[in-house]
């Protein structure tokens, strides 16, 4: 029972990372997006076609398009934290259960 409460306790952290990196991932596209516009209103982002716009925008925000995929990589790794609490608690109800495969 207690290895039950532990389990429990994990799937509890990985929801609140879960949580948390998701905000990141939406607060890093938000910065990503801001600084886009600020930088085109500037007519920083000029360029002869929408590939060559895009290549000197990627190249000026370089670091905000480093932290949105940071932040996504984070949030996948979050995610197969939470994945894994959760297959061990419903393992662990199952066996509290006697094995009939019945979660709580």
């Amino acid at each position: 029972m207690m290895e039950l409460y532990q389990a429990l306790q994990e799937l509890r952290t990985a929801i609140q990372e879960h949580a948390e990196a998701a905000i990141a991932r939406l607060r890093a596209k938000e910065a990503l997006e801001e600084a886009l516009a600020r930088a085109m209103v500037a007519g920083e982002v000029q360029g002869r076609n929408e590939e060559e716009r895009k290549a000197k925008a990627r190249t000026l925000l370089a670091d905000y398009y480093k932290a949105v995929t940071e932040a996504e990589e984070a949030l996948i790794w979050a995610k197969a934290r939470l994945d894994i609490a959760k297959y061990w608690v419903e393992g662990l109800s199952a066996l509290a259960q006697g094995g009939k495969g019945e979660v709580l």
